[in-house]
Formats: structure tokens, sequence, C-alpha cells
């Protein structure tokens, strides 16, 4: 791999690239229809000395998890219940992607050196997603979840 995906990010002006077969890219994005849609992630998985995040953001929209409503929230690998059960309300796209905590004052980092993230489709709305985080390697076990659409 050379030195990080930032360099690969920047030549792709932010676009997925291919790196060994995989496509590599800084945040998933799904095109939502006729919200509400309801959405679990679960099988949270993390491998780094870093405490990882996942943002789960609806621009221009209103996302709920257990009541607390907003445009954007982190999910805290630390902290979070085994199954996170989270609701659209309104918005026409999700985006989700890897945050990750170094500092002692909790400053969350995300989106440059190492970072990028592999989307797995394992059926009608069903995704693995596995991050790398900052370090520039390509091992994509920082951190992984199952997101699932809740019918």
């Amino acid at each position: 791999m050379s030195k990080s995906f930032e360099e690969q990010f920047i030549k792709s002006k932010g676009n997925p690239f291919i790196f060994e077969y995989r496509e590599v890219r800084l945040s998933y994005k799904l095109k939502l229809v006729d919200p509400p849609i309801s959405f679990i992630i679960k099988d949270v998985k993390t491998k780094s000395e870093w405490v990882q995040g996942i943002v789960v953001s609806v621009p221009n929209g209103i996302v709920n998890i257990n009541g607390f409503k907003g445009p954007r929230m982190v999910l805290w690998e630390d902290i979070i219940p085994k199954i996170i059960h989270f609701t659209v309300e309104e918005g026409d796209e999700l985006i989700i992607y890897n945050v990750w905590k170094v500092r002692p004052d909790g400053a969350m980092m995300y989106g440059h050196n190492g970072a990028g993230l592999c989307v797995h489709i394992k059926g009608d709305y069903s995704w693995f997603i596995e991050c790398n985080d900052g370090f520039p390697d390509a091992k994509f076990e920082d951190l992984s979840f199952n997101l699932l659409k809740n019918n």
C-alpha cells in the first residue's frame, strides 16, 4: 500500500477507488425513498487501540436513536448496546462512516491517512461494513458491523 489512502482519495476527488480488488470509500451512501425507514446495526467488532465509532448521518433530515433526534449521531463502540435500532424519520440519503478517538480530550477523527471502508452487500437491505482507521494499513478490521433494514 502507498503511504495512505488519503492520497488515493485526493487523486479520486473523494470518490471510491479499487485497492487490491476491493472498492475503498470514505463513506457509504444509501438513497432513501419514503421515510420513515428503520435500520439495525449489530455485530459491532473492533480491533484497534483507538475507540471506534459509527456515524449515522442524514443530511437535511432527521435520524432517531432511542428518542434522540438530529441530522447526525455518533455511536461509540465502548458505550453502545449490542444491537442498535434507529429510524430515519426524514431525508433522502443515509450516510454511514467510521470515526475514532486518539487523544485523551476525546477529539474525533475521520477521513484521513489510512481511513477507508469496504461495503459488502449481503442481500436485499443487508450490508457488512469493514473499516480502516487512521493507521496506514489495509487490514479493514479496526471496526466492522452489519447494517440491516428493519422491515
